[in-house]
């Protein structure tokens, strides 16, 4: 779907780009219904047939991302002609989207999965105002986002990962982020292509190894809060940040770390959508902010979520007419509600606070 006005905001775009908008959602609705059918039946979705207005087809993660991207935009377009139960419904969709991948043992499917939530997400927050949700409507996004994260699966993809490391000693392309480092230009990148030569195989497998125990490793804690996993797999970083010539294992664990940042931050933000509900729900029925989150531990299994990253409550400020909810993120500080790359991870902030 090639429409160059899409990183503009809704607000911004003309008559004609909507009816755009709405020719494309048109000719991709055959393609989004048989999507909505596989959320019965549980997947899988990659039978999909897809054709010109994509720009990936097949079987890829950007594929499902696409169509993801498709709900989001016809959220949007629902929304503008006035069809809010269809805008929800296609918010509901989005996030079902990447569901789909949910129990796959691959590591890109649950990264793709993280990127479609983050999708709906934003739809959602595009969308809709505070209030404007009806109780059914409020009562079932909230209470998918407090949904226990299911770790499992994200572990077993792990393990996944670390026999196809320990299977590829004679391709090391096929190693987690070695493709960029063989193709570096420069010094650099001629070291890597000569590591990956006969000559210095004993050592390549040896770093291999040491990268595919580190795997094993963050399987195993993969399987805990964010907050625990990161404080075992630091130790395990040290150790191999202190091992002699292991490059490879170094530089792929580093980036492996960044993937389960990426799944805390997925569980954060889904965290924080459920609370954020709720407590505007609480404001619309007292008709005042909630001093607490424990305001609304009764609407959420009887205990509020605590942020991923420290193990905490999340991070609550409430104020006249509003509140500020949210995360420390992966930076583990408390930038005060500034959302930013590796900051804070917020909840919508309410006028008025």
């Amino acid at each position: 779907m090639c429409l160059d006005w899409r990183s503009q905001s809704q607000d911004q775009w003309t008559e004609a780009q909507w009816r755009q908008l709405g020719e494309v959602l048109a000719k991709a609705e055959p393609l989004l219904a048989q999507i909505r059918v596989l959320f019965v039946q549980e997947g899988p979705i990659w039978p999909l047939e897809t054709d010109s207005t994509f720009e990936s087809g097949g079987k890829s993660w950007a594929a499902l991302r696409e169509f993801t991207r498709l709900f989001w935009f016809s959220t949007l377009f629902q929304a503008h002609t006035g069809a809010h139960d269809a805008a929800f419904d296609d918010v509901i969709a989005a996030f079902r989207t990447g569901d789909l991948l949910e129990n796959e043992p691959i590591m890109f499917s649950h990264l793709t999965r993280f990127a479609c939530h983050d999708m709906a997400r934003n739809a959602f927050l595009q969308t809709f105002a505070p209030g404007v949700l009806n109780a059914g409507q409020l009562d079932r996004l909230a209470s998918y986002a407090a949904t226990p994260p299911n770790r499992n699966t994200f572990a077993e993809a792990l393990k996944v990962e670390a026999y196809q490391t320990a299977q590829s000693t004679d391709d090391p392309s096929h190693v987690h982020g070695s493709v960029f480092l063989y193709n570096m230009p420069g010094i650099e990148g001629l070291f890597w292509r000569v590591y990956s030569t006969p000559l210095a195989k004993p050592l390549y497998n040896r770093d291999e190894f040491a990268f595919a125990a580190f795997l094993q490793e963050m399987a195993a804690a993969s399987r805990q809060p964010f907050y625990e996993a990161y404080r075992q797999l630091s130790t395990s970083y040290e150790r191999l940040d202190e091992t002699w010539f292991i490059p490879l294992a170094r530089d792929s664990a580093n980036g492996m770390l960044s993937v389960l940042d990426a799944q805390a931050k997925n569980e954060a933000s889904l965290s924080l959508m459920a609370i954020g509900l709720r407590l505007e729900q609480c404001q619309a029925e007292t008709g005042r902010v909630p001093d607490t989150l424990d305001a609304v531990a009764h609407y959420l299994g009887g205990h509020v979520p605590v942020d991923p990253f420290t193990g905490e409550p999340f991070r609550y400020v409430p104020g006249q007419d509003g509140f500020r909810l949210y995360s420390v993120g992966g930076n583990l500080k408390d930038d005060g509600g500034e959302e930013k790359a590796h900051a804070d991870i917020v909840w919508r902030n309410k006028a008025g606070f």
